[in-house]
């Protein structure tokens, strides 16, 4: 008999004038085990604490409830119990990640004063002033983000706030346990900048004066609370109140194509795309990222439910029917909160007066926006870099394949740019179309370096150009300066430049974290940019699995599984997700998992190599050396008719213990300036490389010049 069981038996409650509640043994029993291994945990990491008397009497006291009294968790009685419980726990916590003995409760109005006067500011102001702030609309689906706060402001109120640091908030709001470790777990440090965003959003938005305003300096998590000074104005009562920051958000749906033969939809979701590019460079306004509307296509959605799960405040949504050279566009224009309509508009115009109506119906949207929300002058850029309705054709239907982000439709949509371009010369979107396929080809192994990259420059470079304003285009500029031409301080500097640019970018702040601080090793860096992205774009597939691989990199294996198992639920046949899990479950032993999912990710998507490089390296590691170098030869078969990058032949080869080949194969990429061999210098795959001085010269060649990079 389990000793619980037994004690269980022998011990039973004390009396209590509370009626018992009886939980079954199984579940009194579990709950014992657990106590037991928590108190042991905590206790066999905090050996400088052994000695001391009230550590002691802690750990004695949660023992003592967990064998000796397992019954008394089935009682109401047991409510006074795990409060002692919690306080010890605490106590405990807070010794192990703050140094300090447990402070005694002080007087709650003790050092509570203003930072702009010399008045004290009693709990109870401040209590509301929480309230206030957290009742807002602002924090409506922020739930972690509402604990964090009130968890910091109410250990301020209780004279702990010197206390706070990184580790006690990880184990206290987000249920980190002892083993948290905040150089390699950046959680608490973004999330502590978001919701520093977040209080500078309400009290932003908040028209009101003279009351408290909660602060956490950058760089503490002590808040501050601050006294307003009340400020007398003669503008009316109602010109002080603004609506949420919620309504300065906009999605924009695909429009429904409603052609007779259904052959349009590249028109109408084209359509939506060049009003979201015009729409992202009003001030003051966000519009949600294409990737993350375009995953409700389809789904034949509530525009007010597809509102909140976007989380924005307005929608515009519409249909586009084109029979030969007519168009008949409907535009409507819905407040999420309320459901009512705020615009709506028919154009009936020929099919040659398409970028007139696309600027009237940006135009009224833009009106309705200033009347409702953003209630002041903006001037809204032309929606489209070309007046030429072939080349906007050309280019609409290379957006569609771009979209698909596979081979074939990558080389199409290149196709339909040239044929754009040809159209235009002048047209700056399609050139950097041109350049951002060639990149994504290129780095995916599926496209020579010495055939890409060097057109892949030219075009971003045109893309400038012909359109000095399209700041985008220094994005793959960025990335090929890092990972092909290994200028790493000049790309993070450009970078930093374009996202000073174009903040709001999630596709700024995505290739910023994995073309250059993910293989510079600076992981906490990479994974808090890829969390702005995916913020930014929620639903982004590619995005999401970023993350994934982000945590990957940082050797975070348990967090890139859960992440991009995540992504899954999204779009359970998405491949890279699928490649990214596999890679992942590998390093952490679980070869079987990993196999099925690198052959699911295959099956999905067979022209993407690495899919290859990844079976033959999991099969060698998992003792299956036939199988792995039937994938060997597969690929040598294969490299006489395509290209083929030699990064995948080094992974086969470095599971089956070739380090001779593993090298030539390194080598030969760096002479090609592969793009991604800086990730494979910190892939955890060739971790068993490091030591090997070829290695390390390798190293040192691709990252030439940086004394301070972290080390891999």
């Amino acid at each position: 008999m389990p000793r619980t069981a037994y004690l269980y038996t022998l011990c039973p409650p004390r009396r209590s004038r509370h009626k018992a509640v009886t939980l079954p043994r199984q579940h009194i029993e579990e709950i014992s085990r657990r106590t037991v291994a928590r108190v042991a945990t905590i206790w066999a990491a905090n050996r400088s604490l052994r000695e001391s008397g009230p550590a002691l009497e802690q750990r004695n006291h949660l023992w003592a409830l967990a064998i000796h009294r397992p019954r008394a968790l089935g009682c109401l009685e047991a409510e006074r119990y795990f409060t002692v419980t919690r306080r010890a726990s605490s106590a405990t916590k807070r010794l192990s990640v703050t140094g300090r003995t447990p402070q005694p409760r002080r007087n709650a109005h003790q050092d509570l004063m203003s930072v702009n006067q010399q008045s004290a500011i009693s709990p109870d102001e401040i209590h509301a002033e929480l309230e206030r702030v957290l009742g807002d609309t602002i924090f409506a689906n922020a739930e972690k983000m509402k604990r964090f706060l009130r968890f910091v402001v109410l250990e301020t109120l209780e004279g702990r706030g010197d206390d706070l640091n990184e580790a006690l908030v990880g184990m206290e709001v987000y249920s980190r346990e002892g083993t948290f470790d905040p150089r390699l777990d950046s959680t608490v440090r973004v999330e502590a900048g978001r919701l520093r965003a977040k209080l500078r959003e309400f009290y932003e938005s908040q028209g009101d004066t003279g009351r408290l305003r909660i602060e956490i300096p950058k760089g503490s998590y002590k808040p501050i609370f601050k006294r307003l000074k009340e400020t007398r104005t003669n503008k009316p009562a109602q010109a002080s109140v603004k609506k949420s920051p919620l309504a300065r958000t906009i999605a924009v749906l695909p429009f429904a194509d409603m052609s007779p033969q259904k052959d349009h939809e590249y028109f109408g979701d084209g359509l939506a795309e060049e009003l979201m590019f015009a729409l992202s460079h009003l001030a003051n306004l966000r519009v949600v990222s294409q990737t993350s509307v375009f995953a409700f296509k389809g789904k034949g959605m509530n525009v007010r439910e597809i509102g909140r799960q976007l989380d924005v405040g307005s929608i515009m949504e519409g249909s586009v029917r084109k029979a030969e050279q007519q168009l008949r566009i409907t535009v409507r224009l819905t407040e999420v909160d309320t459901g009512f309509q705020i615009w709506s508009e028919v154009f009936e115009r020929p099919l040659k007066d398409v970028f007139e109506i696309q600027q009237q119906i940006a135009k009224a949207v833009a009106r309705a926006l200033r009347i409702e929300v953003l209630g002041e002058e903006e001037d809204l850029p032309s929606c489209s870099s070309t007046a030429n309705l072939s080349a906007f054709n050309h280019f609409l239907v290379g957006r569609s394949f771009w979209n698909k982000q596979t081979q074939a439709a990558l080389k199409a949509a290149i196709g339909h740019f040239e044929k754009a371009i040809t159209e235009d010369p002048t047209y700056g979107r399609a050139y950097l179309g041109i350049s951002d396929c060639l990149r994504k080809l290129e780095f995916w192994g599926l496209m020579h370096p010495s055939e890409a990259i060097p057109k892949a420059k030219e075009a971003a470079r045109r893309a400038l150009a012909v359109t000095p304003t399209l700041v985008e285009a220094n994005i793959p500029l960025a990335a090929i300066r890092a990972v092909n031409e290994w200028e790493w301080p000049e790309a993070d500097a450009m970078f930093r430049e374009a996202l000073g640019t174009c903040s709001d970018s999630a596709h700024a702040h995505q290739v910023y974290a994995m073309m250059c601080l993910l293989p510079l090793g600076r992981f906490d860096e990479a994974i808090e940019h890829i969390h702005i992205a995916r913020q930014l774009d929620p639903l982004a597939l590619l995005t999401n699995a970023h993350v994934g691989t982000a945590y990957y990199f940082a050797g975070r294996y348990d967090a890139a599984i859960e992440q991009l198992q995540a992504t899954l639920e999204l779009e359970p046949n998405y491949h890279l997700a699928h490649l990214g899990l596999a890679i992942a479950e590998e390093e952490k032993g679980m070869f079987d998992d990993a196999l099925a999912t690198v052959e699911k990710a295959k099956s999905l998507a067979g022209e993407i190599i690495p899919i290859w490089g990844a079976l033959g390296h999991i099969y060698a590691r998992a003792g299956k050396t036939r199988e792995a170098e039937t994938v060997l030869r597969e690929l040598l078969a294969l490299e006489q008719a395509r290209y083929i990058s030699p990064l995948d032949f080094a992974l086969i080869y470095d599971g089956l213990g070739r380090s001779d080949e593993v090298f030539e194969c390194l080598d030969k990429a760096a002479v090609d300036h592969c793009g991604r061999l800086a990730w494979a210098l910190v892939d955890p795959r060739h971790k068993n490389l490091h030591s090997d001085a070829r290695f390390q010269a390798l190293t040192k060649r691709v990252f030439r010049g940086l004394q301070n990079r972290a080390p891999y």
